[in-house]
Formats: C-alpha cells, sequence, structure tokens
C-alpha cells in the first residue's frame, strides 16, 4: 500500500514538474513575444522620426518656393520703371510680402505643433508598451523564481520518498528469515 502511495505522489510530482516546466516555457515565450513589442515599438519610432525629417525638409523647400513665387509675383506687379514708385507703394507691397511670409510661417508654426503633439502622444504610446512589456519580464522572472522554488521543493519530496523505500527495503530485508535474504 505504502508502495502505491508512493508511486502515485511519483507520478503527481512528475505531472507538477511537467506543468511548472510547461509555466516557464509560457514566461519565456511572453518575454520574447515583450522584447519583440520594444523593438517593434523602437523601430515605429525610427520610422517616424525619418518621415518627420522628410516632411520638414519638403516645408522648407516648399516655403523657399512660395517664397521665390511672391517675390516674382510681387516683382510682377510693379509699375514699370519709367514710372516711379511712391514710397507708399512700396511700403504697401513690402507689408503684403511680410504678412505673407508671417501667415506662411504661422502655418509652419502649427503644422510643427501639431507633428510635436503626435509625436509626444505616439512616444507616451511606446513608453507604455515599454512599461508594460517590464511588467510582463518582472512577472514572467516572479514566475520563475515560484517554479525553480517548487521544483527544488519537489526534488526534495522526490529524495525523502527514495530515502523511505530504501529504509522500508532494509527493514523487510532484515524481517526476513536468514535463507530468504538472497
Amino acid at each position: 500500500m505504502a508502495e502505491i502511495d508512493v508511486r502515485a505522489e511519483s507520478a503527481g510530482g512528475d505531472a507538477r514538474r511537467d506543468q511548472r516546466r510547461h509555466d516557464r516555457d509560457d514566461a519565456a515565450r511572453q518575454r520574447d513575444d515583450a522584447a519583440d513589442a520594444r523593438e517593434d515599438a523602437a523601430r515605429h519610432r525610427d520610422d517616424r522620426a525619418r518621415e518627420r525629417d522628410e516632411r520638414a525638409i519638403d516645408r522648407a523647400v516648399a516655403a523657399g518656393r512660395r517664397a521665390t513665387a511672391a517675390a516674382e509675383r510681387s516683382a510682377a506687379h510693379e509699375p514699370s520703371a519709367s514710372a516711379p514708385r511712391t514710397s507708399g507703394e512700396e511700403r504697401s507691397d513690402a507689408e503684403e510680402q511680410q504678412a505673407a511670409i508671417d501667415r506662411e510661417m504661422e502655418v509652419s508654426r502649427q503644422s510643427q505643433a501639431r507633428e510635436e503633439r503626435a509625436r509626444a502622444a505616439a512616444d507616451r504610446d511606446a513608453d507604455d508598451a515599454d512599461r508594460q512589456a517590464a511588467r510582463q519580464d518582472r512577472l514572467a522572472s516572479g514566475q520563475d523564481r515560484e517554479h525553480a522554488r517548487l521544483d527544488r521543493e519537489a526534488a526534495a519530496r522526490d529524495r525523502a520518498a527514495a530515502s523511505a523505500d530504501r529504509e522500508q527495503d532494509e527493514i523487510d530485508w532484515q524481517s526476513r528469515p536468514e535463507p530468504q535474504r538472497d
């Protein structure tokens, strides 16, 4: 009867060890997934930064073209050289050019502010993903430590059961009559 109990306990210990091993493998997969998510977030941030830089270059080129076009339009509207311009006309043209430049600058500032807000939101999302991945890593590490502790306890129980088996075998052997001890 004791032998059946020991075998049942041993089988139960094996099942628990298998489950813990399975849980450790799951935890390792979760850590790998979290690391992949962090790498994806970093790649996404790099892609956004590259796109932002490209858009800034495009905006600068477009602003230069608009300024050139505005200067050309202004020159086209100037009276001919034979008709001298009044200082009021020159001042009015300069004010219009400055107003156009100011509008372009304001549009550019607003666009840049929107992009900064979007980048900050994306960075916050990426930071949240990093924190979540770190939390998962900590949980998985805690699970690994718990599984290792349970494995040590199961191994100690197995050693105790084996020792009890040896003691019982010794008792059984000594309780036999001399001729049956072989």
